[in-house]
């Protein structure tokens, strides 16, 4: 916690039944004490397990990496109509589609109630400019695994959080 200035923060150690082990320390960002019940962000911890629940669908034969993203969600615009027509699950999975990383706060930075879900906030993508084709520029961003959260609800038909 000193290290990275972290007020507070929890952990467990998850089996098949639920919780094995768990521990809390500190204060949250409103200054309460910090129990199991606590919600944090994820952060960067939610890209593998974007990319498992990704990867199982491409293994089920439900998706496939080289599919274009709008085959699964017609309303993703990213770049203008030609541009999100070109990217595919891989590119997105690579980090590749040619969002900027400056997008990022646009579309993830949101929790609560009133945050709408993964496809609900792809529309922050329409107006930003591609860093140049799909496949031609690397650019870190969770951008693109929200992108991928909206298309693993889309082809499962239900929440991230019950997406199987």
């Amino acid at each position: 916690m000193r290290a990275t200035h972290s007020p507070g923060l929890s952990y467990a150690v998850v089996g098949r039944d639920g919780p094995l082990h768990q521990r809390t320390w500190g204060t949250d960002g409103r200054g309460e004490r910090v129990t199991p019940r606590t919600p944090f962000l994820w952060g960067s911890i939610a890209k593998p397990v974007t990319a498992t629940a990704v990867m199982t669908l491409v293994q089920a034969g439900r998706l496939r990496l080289d599919d274009p993203v709008t085959d699964r969600l017609p309303g993703f615009r990213f770049g203008g109509p030609a541009h999100a027509a070109k990217v595919t699950i891989r590119h997105l999975l690579e980090q590749t589609a040619g969002i900027p990383a400056s997008a990022t706060s646009r579309v993830t930075d949101c929790h609560g109630s009133g945050c709408p879900g993964a496809a609900g906030r792809l529309g922050a993508l329409d107006g930003v400019e591609p860093l140049g084709p799909p496949g031609t520029k690397y650019a870190y961003t969770s951008a693109n695994y929200l992108v991928l959260t909206a298309v693993v609800e889309s082809v499962t038909g239900r929440p991230f959080d019950r997406a199987h």
